[in-house]
């Protein structure tokens, strides 16, 4: 396992430094998204329980089949920006027209378990996994 400078995680440049860079997204994420009162309601056991199941499934698979997409590499950032913010725009429709009002804070929920997922996954497999498995064959 080589050795992680501050430059590659800021620049992502390995599969190791991805790995930290979406753990740090994580950690400093996690207490902006809970800032609202409203994001730590507890609506129901039930929803909690559907948005934790399905922000596990969902960022572990995510993690899985897309890790080396390398999506809009061959576009400009201006076209990559618009693209964004119009996604975000129609995803925060789309939220606000299927969830019901009251079950609002399960949504930020699940986001906050998917971020933590996809972190957790790439951590697992890009830093965890060659530590052990290197380790392992040092023994040998």
């Amino acid at each position: 396992m080589g050795k992680l400078s501050l430059g590659d995680i800021y620049h992502g440049s390995n599969e190791q430094a991805s790995a930290l860079q979406e753990l740090l997204y994580a950690i400093v994420l996690t207490p902006i998204l809970l800032l609202p009162p409203s994001a730590r309601e507890i609506v129901s056991v039930e929803a909690i329980a559907v948005a934790v199941g399905t922000g596990v499934i969902s960022g572990v698979t995510v993690t899985l089949l897309l890790e080396g997409a390398q999506i809009g590499s061959n576009r400009s950032d201006g076209t990559m920006t618009i693209v964004a913010l119009a996604s975000i725009a129609v995803g925060t429709a789309l939220v606000w027209l299927v969830f019901p009002r009251e079950h609002l804070s399960t949504f930020t929920q699940f986001s906050v378990v998917f971020m933590w997922s996809v972190a957790l996954t790439s951590v697992a497999r890009h830093i965890v996994r060659p530590a052990v498995v290197g380790s392992a064959n040092a023994r040998d």
